[in-house]
């Protein structure tokens, strides 16, 4: 139920929100920020949030630090802000064919002849931050064009160059630039070698993601327990991730824009109004998440936002009165985390966002604001919470898991929770990060497994409006069904994990063979799947398998027996009273035993999280063996 308050007499319904799954790691312990130790070591990264990296250090264990980041005023010790800022080296190189996008600001050396032609390749390019760029007062924030050396006897020229890239494609890469001889119409024109690479030198981790070697780092180990980063440096291993890449095109669409800390003002864009004292780049790229998930979850609910929704964005809370927030804000921001309320007086109703400067907090309380604006209600506690922290991690197209690095540890390793028991009556918001977590993992499931899906958002939509309904009423015949798929998803999942590749084939009902062949296909891109055979204790049985399928790790066509590694090998399972024993190997041609009574089902031997990146099927004959 909501937390019904009183203040200034208006009735304030409050929606709490405390994005949990982006501080999993924090617990309560002494408040005093006294330095017990240092400690120092290398490794590599495993996971990376707003105000967290965690790093297997050079021994593989697990360390979980604090880091304030660039921009950042502060870190939060369990709940109170200590100002420590890091020391951030991120240095490597990444293909330029993978990297470079619109706007970015680069320097390279090209050999330019006036009027703006080029020869030759470039091969290696430097990022240029923004603050390099308004040092060089000949580019006047545009970019410029220097000579090296003089022209030789064909008029080519060796040339610096500093520009914001315009477009890539097929080799081809244009930049702006100032006026300058050697451009053409302000644009500079180069081919890339094909093995050109992008030089990073960054004081910032917006780069970095999990699998980046730690080639040093230095935490300070408070009394509290807590570790607090004061210097680390990186070096980039491999490409960038997609949602790395994702978030660096967005940071470079508003690179040119102040990142100075700003006072309070209203920033406005086509359904959000922000009081906020961010940044006028970190504005703008809020506002532009919030607009991508605002179309999203209005596209699944097909209802569109009603009205503004008008949120508190807060940086520093000294930059605002007290007496714009009501103290149960406050006290949520000082965490930092947010809250969602709605005012009302009379017939009139007003939802507003109070929220900490955290990216994925604003969203998920734009998720409640949305569902109490649009429907009346946020729903219960199970599918207010779930869907709000889905709702932060929507992009779109994607279908695959993409979330915190903690929280897929936390349920793949903790004792399972029962489905009932996450669905059941009477919880509270804001009550754990690990309840957030479970919450989170069911409403997945629901939404992305076509066995369910139909059904959530009916009914999610009804509870929301105020209508008689019940998750019990709605799954009541098919909960066993869920609660099976549920734990096999938090037994397997990971980040690129995909719900609509693993459901379970509950239409296809299994039979003894009486004599005949059954013949099928297996595809490579899915999880397990109905033979439609019901297998006997201790009976062998025949498999055979024609044809080849792909796996993205061994890059070439791979029959039954997968390649040397076992990787896109046929495995099997038995499936019996909702339980899946242990899988077992089958291969292009195997005669197996039944260990049990069950249903046969069958599957492409790769991980779970990969996969969308395989293709193909093959052919299966399945027939009991011959007696001797």
């Amino acid at each position: 139920m909501p937390l019904l308050r009183r203040l200034f007499f208006c009735t304030l319904i409050a929606i709490v929100g405390v994005a949990a799954m982006a501080r999993v790691e924090g617990e309560a312990c002494a408040q005093e920020f006294v330095v017990e130790s240092r400690v120092k070591n290398t490794g590599a990264v495993r996971a990376l949030n707003d105000d967290k990296i965690t790093i297997a250090d050079s021994q593989e264990n697990i360390v979980v630090c604090q880091i304030q980041r660039k921009g950042q005023r502060s870190v939060s010790i369990d709940g109170k802000p200590l100002n420590s800022p890091a020391s951030i080296s991120v240095t490597g190189q990444v293909s330029a064919a993978k990297f470079l996008l619109p706007n970015m600001m680069v320097k390279f050396e090209a050999s330019l002849r006036k009027g703006g032609r080029s020869a030759g390749d470039v091969r290696l390019l430097t990022l240029v931050g923004e603050d390099e760029l308004k040092q060089d007062s000949s580019s006047n924030h545009q970019g410029s064009v220097k000579e090296i050396t003089p022209p030789d006897d064909s008029g080519f020229a060796k040339c610096e160059v500093v520009g914001v890239v315009q477009q890539f494609k097929k080799g081809r890469l244009i930049v702006n630039v100032a006026n300058s001889p050697y451009a053409s119409k302000s644009r500079v024109r180069v081919n890339l070698g094909s093995d050109a690479v992008v030089a990073i030198e960054r004081d910032d981790l917006n780069f970095v993601q999990a699998g980046d070697k730690v080639v040093a780092f230095e935490a300070l180990k408070l009394k509290t327990g807590h570790l607090v980063v004061k210097s680390v440096e990186i070096e980039l291993e491999n490409e960038r991730d997609k949602a790395v890449i994702e978030s660096i095109q967005l940071d470079t669409k508003y690179s040119l824009l102040s990142d100075e800390p700003a006072q309070p003002r209203d920033v406005r864009s086509q359904h959000f109004l922000l009081h906020t004292d961010v940044s006028d780049r970190q504005g703008q790229i809020l506002l532009d998440k919030l607009e991508t998930m605002i179309e999203l979850v209005s596209q699944y609910y097909r209802r569109p936002s009603r009205g503004l929704i008008e949120c508190y964005v807060v940086r520093d809370l000294e930059n605002f009165s007290e007496a714009d927030f009501p103290q149960g804000a406050i006290d949520k921001i000082r965490e930092p985390a947010g809250v969602t309320m709605t005012r009302s007086l009379g017939k009139q109703l007003r939802t507003i966002v109070f929220s900490c400067d955290q990216h994925q907090t604003v969203q998920h309380e734009a998720v409640h604001a949305y569902c109490q604006q649009t429907f009346g209600s946020t729903g219960p506690v199970w599918y207010s919470e779930g869907m709000a922290e889905m709702g932060a991690y929507w992009k779109q197209g994607q279908l695959e898991v993409d979330i915190h690095s903690g929280v897929i540890r936390y349920l793949t390793t903790a004792k399972p929770k029962k489905m009932l028991d996450i669905v059941a009556a009477g919880q509270v918001t804001g009550d754990s990060w690990q309840a957030y977590a479970w919450r989170w993992a069911l409403c997945h499931l629901l939404a992305n497994n076509k066995n369910y899906s139909s059904r959530l958002k009916g009914l999610g939509v009804a509870m929301m409006s105020g209508k008689t309904a019940s998750f019990e009423a709605t799954y009541g015949d098919v909960a066993p069904h869920i609660s099976f798929e549920y734990d096999q998803f938090v037994k397997n999942f990971g980040n690129g994990y995909r719900a609509d590749l693993a459901a379970w084939q509950w239409d296809v009902k299994p039979k003894r063979l009486s004599g005949k062949k059954v013949k099928g296909k297996v595809l490579a891109a899915r999880g397990w799947q109905a033979t439609g055979v019901s297998v006997a204790k201790g009976q062998s049985y025949d498999v055979q398998t024609e044809g080849t399928w792909q796996i993205a790790e061994a890059g070439k066509a791979l029959t039954g027996d997968g390649n040397e590694t076992g990787k896109g090998k046929l495995v099997g399972a038995i499936f019996s009273d909702f339980q899946l024993s242990e899988p077992f190997d089958l291969g292009a041609d195997e005669t197996f035993k039944a260990s049990q009574d069950g249903h046969l089902v069958v599957r492409c031997r790769d991980s779970w999280t990969e996969l969308s990146d395989n293709a193909g099927e093959l052919k299966i004959i399945i027939e009991r063996t011959p007696r001797p």
